[in-house]
């Protein structure tokens, strides 16, 4: 039997390409380096290098004929009713090309888009100068990017040595500022220090959707704050329902163990906490679920919404629920549908089919876990391709949370999610413009939906130390420390011994131009923290904690060749072997 692992270097070569595009900064002075580019997620170059051969220049090629797209977002501070003049001088060339263009695209008030100029250019080999003008209106971000084609047998090969960006006659990158960012219109008076008075009445608790959003994985502190919060509205705001940035095939096992079924153990629980960017605080949080739901009528649920990029980490998962569950039930069409989640290929067709002929295995399971297995098995079945999980890793989690929500919640219960903030807040534009298809976020799908029952808030803080990955495998984790606040970020606004250790921003009285900095970073170390984004669009407000702390960790999970590949095949063989023994 061989195992597929295309998917899995499609996946891996999308990293690769974003180190080659920072690495390319790092090695270059050139004017077009000074911007921070990003690579399209789901229409990457196959390169991007320094070419040094003739003219030093950035080297960019397709994939075959298929479109790859790069490009940068920059912030104007433009005054209301100011009309710009945006000019585009770029020096290039092309071999194999069937398209070759700029893509500016305008981004206004609370990241709404404006317009999209497409500016085509010459497909010429030998080195060409080309200045392009566009005339804009209330500008608040500009993204840059560039897109091209190869022809039908080639990769279209690009070199740009030059590349001079101005608004109205000033090179974009002298328009920015330390200062620029922060608007009078925000006072210090509208921040509310935390602390035992008004801990429990701060405006967000009570949402019947609260999402709250870490801008940093990898923090003790933060992933705290978040379980006070979770308790906080079990016990006050009828909270029923604890969602988490955890794979939604793993959570199967957790709630099991909840409902105290003795064949389902912490330690199983534990292996997946401890290799990831959670804290061992989640650990006791669901021990303390288990005692609440073992005297209360309410009871909680805690699941995950996220996906695995590679399906059989999700069918591993399965089968070590299934399994787990058989047992005690010892049935053989449960034992069948461990056979197949270990020897079958993509496809879960038979899987479904033993499912729907059991009837949910409704006399085995819940109620609730029958509708949410099913839904599990459906939306694993239609895509397993490990790219595709992962750029579309958003509309799966949104499709996960709506399907709880709307199975497990009455009108009166509440609902707590706790994820990274690029994924809960209401926009990511800024960041998603490089995309032919609509990439939005989890919580621009909720908010569409919930409207004023979904409410987004941030963690953020000034200082101290986070646990993150320092490579391709997610489990070569090192202790890292936080960039100081820049000038013209919320970080630097709140930092204010005036508040205390912890403290909140409210964005009621904010305006949709406002534009500030506020600290980025998901599972990989980052040097450069912070991104610029208009709080009003993406949140209801901010948490500020003067320091926080690094998650702990045991030291083998620190270690280089502990990998993603290695966990998952150490697991397909206990799988293998379980099934052998029956």
């Amino acid at each position: 039997m061989t195992i597929k692992t295309r998917p899995v270097l499609i996946f891996l070569l999308f990293f690769l390409l974003l180190m080659q595009c920072h690495s390319c900064a790092q090695q270059s002075n050139n004017s077009l380096l000074t911007y921070h580019w990003v690579m399209s997620k789901n229409h990457p170059f196959l390169k991007s290098k320094i070419d040094s051969t003739t003219v030093p220049s950035i080297l960019l090629e397709t994939i075959g004929e298929k479109t790859g797209i790069c490009g940068f977002s920059k912030p104007l501070f433009q005054e209301k009713g100011f009309r710009s003049k945006v000019l585009i001088k770029i020096n290039y060339k092309i071999e194999n090309g069937s398209e070759l263009y700029l893509k500016l695209i305008t981004i206004g008030d609370c990241e709404k888009i404006i317009s999209i100029d497409t500016l085509y250019l010459s497909l010429n080999e030998e080195w060409t100068t080309e200045t392009l003008s566009v005339d804009l209106m209330e500008a608040a971000f500009l993204n840059l990017s560039i897109e091209a084609k190869g022809d039908t047998k080639n990769s279209a090969k690009i070199w740009i040595n030059n590349l001079n960006f101005f608004i109205n006659e000033k090179n974009i990158g002298k328009l920015e500022t330390e200062d620029q960012g922060i608007k009078m219109s925000l006072q210090k008076e509208d921040i509310i220090p935390i602390d035992d008075k008004n801990r429990n009445h701060l405006p967000f608790m009570s949402r019947k959707i609260l999402a709250i959003g870490e801008t940093i994985h990898g923090t003790e502190t933060m992933n705290d704050i978040a379980i006070d919060i979770i308790k906080n509205r079990i016990i006050h705001n009828n909270c029923r329902l604890i969602l988490l940035e955890i794979p939604f095939e793993n959570s199967f096992y957790i709630n099991r163990y909840i409902e105290k079924d003795s064949n389902f153990k912490i330690d199983s629980i534990s292996t997946y906490f401890d290799r990831s960017l959670f804290s061992s605080s989640f650990l006791s949080l669901i021990e303390w679920i288990k005692r609440h739901n073992s005297h209360s009528d309410k009871k909680v649920f805690f699941w995950g919404i996220d996906v695995n990029y590679i399906q059989l980490q999700s069918k591993l998962d399965l089968f070590k629920f299934f399994y787990t569950l058989n047992i005690t039930e010892q049935d053989k069409n449960l034992k069948r549908i461990c056979e197949l989640l270990v020897y079958t290929g993509p496809s879960l067709d038979e899987i479904i089919a033993i499912f729907d002929a059991s009837k949910g295995f409704k006399n085995m399971l819940t109620e609730d876990e029958s509708e949410l297995m099913r839904h599990c098995l459906v939306l694993l079945n239609n895509k397993s391709d490990s790219y595709y999980n992962f750029i579309n890793r958003d509309e799966r989690m949104y499709q996960n949370t709506a399907f709880m929500v709307n199975h497990l919640l009455k009108p009166d219960e509440t609902a707590t999610l706790f994820c990274h903030f690029g994924h809960v807040a209401y926009q990511g534009i800024i960041e998603n413009t490089l995309s032919v298809e609509s990439h939005n976020t989890l919580g621009y799908y909720m908010k569409n939906k919930y409207k004023d029952d979904y409410s987004c808030i941030a963690l953020i803080t000034s200082k101290g130390d986070f646990l993150t990955s320092i490579s391709d495998s997610r489990f070569h984790f090192k202790i890292k420390s936080l960039q100081s606040p820049t000038r013209g970020s919320l970080e630097y606004l709140m930092d204010d011994e005036r508040y205390g250790y912890s403290s909140f921003l409210s964005t009621e009285k904010m305006n949709c131009a406002d534009i500030f900095k506020t600290r980025y970073i998901g599972n990989m170390y980052i040097k450069n923290q912070f991104k610029y984004m208009m709080p009003k669009a993406r949140m209801d407000g901010a948490i500020f904690i003067k320091q926080v702390y690094p998650i702990k960790k045991k030291k083998i999970f620190g270690e280089p060749e502990l990998n993603t590949n290695v966990i998952i095949m150490n697991a397909f063989q206990d799988a293998l072997k379980k099934i052998k023994n029956k």
